[in-house]
């Protein structure tokens, strides 16, 4: 009986030895790095993780990169799912496959770099990676799993390689932007792929035939040449004026982390975002409630979600001429807002963006929105006109999603309609 009772004994102090992991059976291991840099080490394949949570979870605040050491082969399903910080992964070329939903959510993923050996992308391995803009597929990959890249928003260019022979349903579902498909063989060679429902964007995009893979991989210095900088700002002397700038023109994101002038919001009578900003983060500005005015710099390109909600005295906002992108939520709640022109170039008015506007009257969409999401005017119950960039029939074209009953109560005026509305025809 000695020995068995030994060999139970050691067995327990081994497994209560720290830095064992859920991976001491795959011999990998972790580590998260004061610079928010998470590293997978070892070799082997990573274990699923469908039944559990990853270890690293619980610091999802602080990761902002992914690198996997050389001798890791599999990165498990789920692995690094809901990472919303994450925004740049870097695999080495032992990697050959990714499991399902393995970066499912990670909003802020701009950058990844795939390895050469991948054989094939798993179910909704990048599915609601909203910040992805372009990806270079490795030659190889036979097939594009279901909702691999499913709402992936910002999704522009994407390079297939001709050993491709599958690209499953909602693979590039909700990938509005998506401009050109470069592709490595034919033109007859991409006719002979099987691409299931749901794929629209393919069709509407450019297609690139023969095309070098070189040609399309971006530098991941790329990825984060908008990393958030620091902020600076300060008040009026009358405590009524707030002025805002960020040293590299990306304002972070703000949630759990409460932006660093909240304890003034409902003093504040006027935002003032300074010259240079390019990003307005997360929920930067709301619940200023007694703000009357927002002015934003041409430099702005991005407005994030909820950046504005709850700003219920705010009566008019002038969106620059550069703005592109325009989160959920953004104007939530701003019961006393007028009237809102959004500017060309914004192609998703996102998931009530003005929901609860119940004082707006007009509205501008301009001719490059693709989709209108659900609630996104829920609520605005005084709309009066739309005024549209394009014809009726691109109108009709577009996705509405579901509660937007005032769209379709207000009075539309499109860009074929007669100046003045009186009379017209053909001579």
């Amino acid at each position: 009986m000695r020995k068995p009772l030994s060999f139970l004994i050691v067995l327990c102090l081994l497994l209560s030895l720290p830095g064992l992991s859920a991976f001491a059976e795959d011999a990998l291991t972790w580590t998260l790095g004061e610079d928010g840099v998470l590293t997978i080490s070892g070799e082997g394949e990573m274990h699923d993780f469908a039944g559990d949570v990853a270890p690293w979870r619980k610091y999802e605040a602080k990761i902002e990169e992914l690198s996997v050491d050389y001798g890791v082969t599999h990165l498990g399903d789920q692995a690094f799912q809901y990472l919303k910080h994450l925004r740049a992964v870097y695999l080495p070329e032992s990697v050959t496959s990714i499991g399902d939903a393995a970066f499912y959510g990670c909003t802020e993923l701009r950058f990844v770099q795939l390895p050469g050996g991948l054989k094939e992308l798993g179910v909704s391995v990048f599915d609601h990676c909203a910040k992805l803009g372009s990806v270079t597929l490795p030659e190889g990959v036979k097939r594009i799993g279901n909702a691999a890249f499913n709402c992936c928003s910002a999704l522009e260019e994407i390079y297939i390689p001709a050993s491709v022979t599958d690209i499953e349903d909602s693979a590039f579902n909700g990938c509005y932007k998506l401009k050109t498909v470069c592709f490595g063989g034919s033109e007859s060679e991409w006719e002979r792929i099987r691409i299931a429902a749901y794929n629209k964007p393919l069709a509407r995009a450019e297609l690139e035939f023969n095309a070098d893979p070189a040609d399309h991989i971006h530098s991941a210095d790329a990825a984060f040449a908008d990393k958030p900088g620091n902020v600076s700002w300060e008040l009026s002397e009358d405590k009524k004026t707030l002025y805002v700038s960020c040293d590299n023109g990306v304002m972070p994101d703000y949630g759990r982390d409460l932006p660093p002038w909240a304890a003034h919001r409902e003093k504040i009578r006027d935002i003032i975002v300074m010259p240079g900003v390019r990003h307005v983060g997360n929920q930067a500005f709301q619940y200023s409630k007694n703000a009357l005015s927002v002015a934003l710099p041409d430099s702005v390109t991005s407005i994030g979600d909820a950046a504005f909600y709850g700003c219920t005295s705010v009566l008019d906002v002038a969106l620059p001429e550069g703005v592109r992108e325009i989160g959920a939520q953004a104007f939530d709640g701003c019961t006393s807002l007028n009237g809102v022109m959004i500017r060309e170039g914004v192609t998703v008015i996102r998931e009530a963006t003005f929901n609860r506007c119940s004082n707006l009257a007009t509205v501008y969409i301009p001719a490059s929105v693709k989709v209108i999401e659900s609630s996104a005017f829920n609520g605005c119950n005084k709309l009066e006109n739309i005024r549209y960039g394009g014809s009726a029939a691109d109108w009709a074209a577009i996705e509405i999603g579901a509660y937007n009953r005032p769209l379709s109560r207000a009075a539309l005026h499109t860009s074929d309609e007669i100046p003045g509305g009186i009379a017209g025809g053909v001579v």
